[in-house]
């Protein structure tokens, strides 16, 4: 009996065995996952290289960036720590897969419902492009969903707890926003390459320097005199008619008789241009000097007031239209820029000021007048100059912004839908220049709140959800509202139409002693036509008695 309970195996009591034992997993599940975690650690491996190999040879890309504006000096750091950041989220996935632990079962179940979308949307988005690319994504997103299904099969071979959180955390909370941005731009895709021909069909061929204007004006630059302190007062208050000292006027033009005559010269080409803006259409083109133009264009008014009043009507009026036939020259510029157009406009205004002053107080011959009746009726064609500058506006923006190509667009970041808005926005500005002035209020208005509804204000927190949230931040920053361009152009034109009408007028009654009644008089000897206010398209009214212009009250 001892004997017998002597054989019988004894119980040990210093060791437990769970109740359930977890099964070896079959050496092909192992397989299959280490291989999908060798063959991401080694995608991962050739991401860093190629992240940083990119990031280095793209120092000119990032330059330019950081040269759009003072608030992005950090740009190449954040790249360095995004993609620093991003190759580490990934590995979690990776090494979990390699030690066949549990948690990631809940990770690759996110995968695959992201890689189920990505699917859905290669194949049903159209029209579908066989390329390179497609294939590879097509690829990766099915072996996602793959490996989702076998190890939801065979999650009972999976070792480790759920109780590890802190990888299931870091990635729920970084890896899968930037996941989601991958699905989003294929839920959301930028759109296709732009047309924009119209806008960037741009090339001009340039007559020769020699007839340049832009060459004997830049050489009165340093040469324009105007007075300061006290004397610039004075000599402002010439220019305005309200005073009148003829040494002391001869005494500021004496100083400027050298740079009248380059500019008298200057007026006499037939185009102008500035060089650095002609082949350089970007933002990083250097512009050229402009403040002495309107100097410059007051020193002409100077001059024909004080001719004027040395009874030289044909010199006076000569010298007043020079700041104008210069600055409808700058106006037509082949590439203008709005700079460039709001300093033509200021020089035209300067001159077409300056006639008024000297029809007020002086009474000047028909035969003086007549020429220049003719000669402002072509000082009206602003409109192309106007689109020419939004036209330059547009390219000189997508050339300084052309190395975003170089990027892959995703959700956050569209150059063509970016591109897209901008040449919108383009042509509808250019439709406005073509409006008639009087059509231009309501137009305007609509043009207006155009520009506010592509550019909303955006909330920080809402930029997470924001298509293009990238661009729609660099459009609030560089865009500008021009309707106060468009309305200089309409004031522009009614000054012009006011002087004709002044000088037709004067002329009149330098042949018959008094005014007229109305402007049918004036057709054919004095004017081709009855001129109309731009602003109300009505004929001008003017009091027969003084020939002041009535304008309306509004």
């Amino acid at each position: 009996m001892d004997e017998q309970y002597n054989n019988v195996p004894q119980e040990n009591t210093s060791q437990t065995f769970p109740q359930t034992q977890i099964p070896v997993p079959p050496r092909w599940l192992r397989v299959v996952f280490k291989t999908w975690a060798i063959i991401g650690f080694s995608g991962l491996g050739i991401m860093v290289i190629a992240i940083a190999s990119s990031l280095l040879s793209s120092k000119k890309v990032i330059g330019e960036l950081t040269e759009i504006s003072a608030l992005y000096p950090l740009v190449p750091y954040g790249l360095y720590v995004g993609a620093f950041i991003l190759v580490l989220i990934f590995l979690i996935p990776f090494w979990g897969a390699f030690k066949l632990r549990k948690w990631v079962l809940p990770i690759l179940f996110i995968l695959f419902l992201l890689s189920a979308i990505n699917i859905l949307t290669i194949l049903f988005r159209q029209p579908i492009q066989f390329s390179g690319k497609f294939i590879f994504l097509i690829l990766w997103n099915t072996a996602i969903v793959t490996l989702t299904i076998i190890a939801l099969v065979f999650r009972h071979h999976f070792v480790g707890s759920y109780k590890k959180l802190l990888p299931q955390i870091v990635f729920l909370v970084f890896a899968i926003p930037a996941l989601a941005v991958g699905s989003l731009s294929l839920l959301f895709p930028d759109l296709p390459e732009i047309s924009d021909l119209d806008l960037t069909a741009y090339n001009i061929v340039l007559p020769p320097p020699e007839e340049n204007a832009y060459f004997p004006l830049i050489k009165i630059s340093e040469q324009v005199y105007e007075p300061t302190g006290e004397a610039n007062k004075i000599y402002r208050d010439f220019l305005e008619g309200k005073s009148w000292d003829q040494a002391e006027a001869d005494s500021v033009l004496s100083r400027n008789e050298n740079m009248l005559t380059e500019m008298r010269n200057a007026a006499s080409f037939s185009y102008y241009q500035c060089p650095s803006t002609a082949e350089n259409l970007s933002f990083t083109a250097e512009l050229c000097p402009l403040n002495y133009l309107t100097a410059s264009a007051r020193m002409a008014g100077l001059s024909a007031l004080s001719k004027a009043n040395k009874n030289d009507f044909q010199g006076a009026f000569e010298d007043a239209l020079l700041p104008a036939r210069i600055g409808q020259m700058i106006i037509e510029e082949p590439h203008i820029t709005l700079i460039d157009y709001f300093v033509g406009d200021a020089m035209k205004r300067i001159g077409l000021k300056t006639l008024p002053i000297i029809l007020a107080t002086h009474d000047v011959p028909s035969d003086v007048l007549l020429p220049r009746i003719a000669e402002l009726e072509q000082y009206l064609e602003n409109e192309e100059g106007l689109k020419n500058a939004f036209r330059h506006e547009y390219l000189a923006g997508k050339n300084s912004l052309d190395f975003v190509f170089k990027v892959d667009s995703n959700f956050y970041f569209q150059p063509n839908r970016f591109f897209s808005d901008m040449a919108k926005d383009t042509r509808q500005r250019m439709a406005l220049a073509d409006n008639q002035c009087y059509q231009f209020e309501s137009e305007l208005k609509e043009n207006q709140e155009n520009l506010a509804e592509n550019i909303p204000i955006i909330a920080m927190p809402k930029l997470l959800f924001t298509r293009n949230a990238v661009f729609e931040i660099l459009k609030r920053i560089i865009s500008v509202d021009t309707s106060a361009t468009q309305t200089k152009r309409c004031e522009a034109d009614l000054l012009i139409e006011q002087a004709r009408l002044q000088m037709a007028l004067a002329a009149y009654k330098f042949d018959y002693g008094e005014y007229p009644i109305s402007q049918p008089e004036l057709v054919p000897k004095y004017l081709k036509k009855a001129i109309l206010n731009p602003l109300t398209n009505r004929i001008f009214d003017f009091n027969k008695d003084t020939g002041q212009i009535i304008l309306p009250a509004e």
